[in-house]
């Protein structure tokens, strides 16, 4: 019996190993891809099952082109809100062709206009248009723990209605994964105006990468809201974030801005910062555009203006100052008064 010994040895180390490997190795299904085990209940109707049998494809062009289809349905797919939520990890690259309008005409690669995604990003894009469990299923695929689900749940919300995915979206551009910032930062964009408040909150009480992100996405967005936001947050007392507004107004559209800072001289709290901010725009149209706002109806844009010119220092504007002069409003005449008064040492030190 002796020589058996070393072969029941070897079986009992083997037999502990692979228990071992078999305990501790993950279990078979967190190996299944994305679209494994999508299912249609009994419950769908014969058109929606065929569709979410096809989500289900092995195949990545079967997959989006199922997820274009239930898109185009609209509310009518909301039924497949649950099989569409677990497609959001599928990031398998597809390339969509567009037609001359624009318009996705399906998967392929023949030459032409199109762009590049996934079947996860094109299922959240249809969750968008599936009514309010749709919304949900973005909701909660924007606080999911995997960097992918959030990525595609991201892409859906920049295309939803729902003003309740915005502010997610704003969180979103301090995530911790560079991609899924990436992601929140296009949703913003596409999003535009809707997310000017939302960002502004954010540059007001966020952490300070969310509030150095949201100063930048502000500067890109461009409007009046968004020119005030950042003009107020040059007081912040956190010098990290005075550098980051600075820097995004200076990146900001030369002409496009000259509208927006013009409105921000009604507010004699950031009107300093709106006058240092025009003195610096570059343009040939600053001047007129600046006279022009002397004729507001209101009285606090005027005296805005008039202050405004003294900083520019462009001696074609003297014959609007003396005009202004003679406004019904005090403050607006003082101002304009102090403006030639500078204008005038402007002459005289330049001879």
């Amino acid at each position: 019996m002796r020589p058996l010994f070393p072969v029941f040895a070897i079986v009992a180390i083997a037999l502990a190993v692979t228990g071992t490997l078999v305990l501790c190795g993950e279990p078979p299904e967190a190996k299944l891809a994305p679209y494994a085990g999508i299912v249609p209940g009994e419950h769908l109707p014969p058109e929606l099952k065929q569709l979410v049998q096809r989500l289900g494809s092995a195949d990545p062009v079967e997959r989006a082109q199922a997820t274009l289809e239930l898109r185009a349905m609209g509310r009518r797919g909301e039924a497949a809100v649950p099989y569409l939520s677990k497609l959001l990890s599928d990031r398998s690259r597809i390339r969509i062709e567009r037609d001359a309008d624009g318009n996705d005409r399906g998967p392929g690669d023949r030459g032409g206009s199109g762009y590049f995604t996934c079947p996860g990003a094109l299922a959240a894009r249809a969750l968008a248009r599936a009514g309010e469990n749709g919304t949900k299923a973005l909701l909660n695929g924007m606080s999911h723990a995997s960097d992918d689900v959030r990525r595609s749940a991201l892409d859906g919300a920049g295309h939803a209605e729902d003003a309740r995915v915005i502010p997610p979206i704003v969180r979103a551009i301090a995530d911790s994964n560079g991609l899924v910032r990436e992601a929140a930062e296009a949703a913003v964009l596409r999003r535009g105006s809707m997310a000017v408040d939302p960002l502004a909150a954010a540059l007001r009480d966020g952490d300070s990468q969310t509030r150095v992100k949201a100063a930048s996405l502000l500067s890109r967005l461009n409007n009046v809201r968004s020119t005030r936001a950042l003009l107020e947050a040059l007081g912040s007392s956190n010098p990290a974030v005075t550098a980051a507004v600075e820097s995004a107004l200076a990146r900001m559209d030369e002409r496009a801005c000259l509208p927006s800072l013009i409105a921000c001289l009604d507010d004699p709290s950031i009107r300093p910062h709106a006058i240092r901010q025009l003195a610096r725009v570059q343009s040939a149209q600053k001047t007129a555009h600046v006279v022009e706002a002397l004729g507001s109806s209101d009285a606090r844009t005027r005296a805005g203006a008039a202050e405004a010119l003294a900083a520019i220092g462009d001696a074609t504007a003297a014959g609007a100052l003396r005009r202004a002069q003679q406004d019904a409003h005090p403050e607006v005449r003082r101002a304009a008064t102090d403006a030639l008064a500078a204008l005038e040492e402007a002459v005289i030190a330049s001879h």
